[in-house]
């Protein structure tokens, strides 16, 4: 049987700077939540981005091809596994300390709720 993950994020990059990106991926990926996230490219080029080996993270290079913010996301989407929550996250958001699990929380309390945001600072 296929495990079930607690969030799945998607994050669609063009020619995002690498250390911000990789930012943003160590703090979604920091968390003891079963997470997953998937990195579609965008990009011109590819081999701008290096990740750590790491089976969480999923990369999708578009082959130069534009193809958008919202196809690349549902790009993401079709290829995700199974999850409670998927994450559409930008690449310059990092996730505060503790407040994937306090959204996920108050999601599971809260089952007549579709769609949460979080609060956004700075």
């Amino acid at each position: 049987m296929s495990q079930i993950f607690d969030c799945i994020a998607s994050v669609v990059v063009y020619d995002t700077s690498p250390q911000v990106l990789l930012e943003c991926v160590n703090a979604f990926l920091d968390t003891k939540l079963k997470v997953k996230i998937y990195i579609i490219d965008n990009s011109p080029t590819q081999g701008r981005y290096l990740f750590p080996t790491d089976e969480r993270i999923f990369y999708h290079f578009n082959h130069g091809r534009n193809v958008g913010y919202g196809r690349g996301n549902n790009i993401a989407i079709e290829n995700a596994e199974a999850s409670k929550y998927f994450l559409i996250l930008n690449p310059d958001v990092f996730i505060k300390e503790d407040a994937l699990e306090k959204m996920i929380q108050y999601m599971d309390r809260n089952s007549d709720i579709g769609i949460g945001i979080p609060k956004v600072i700075n």
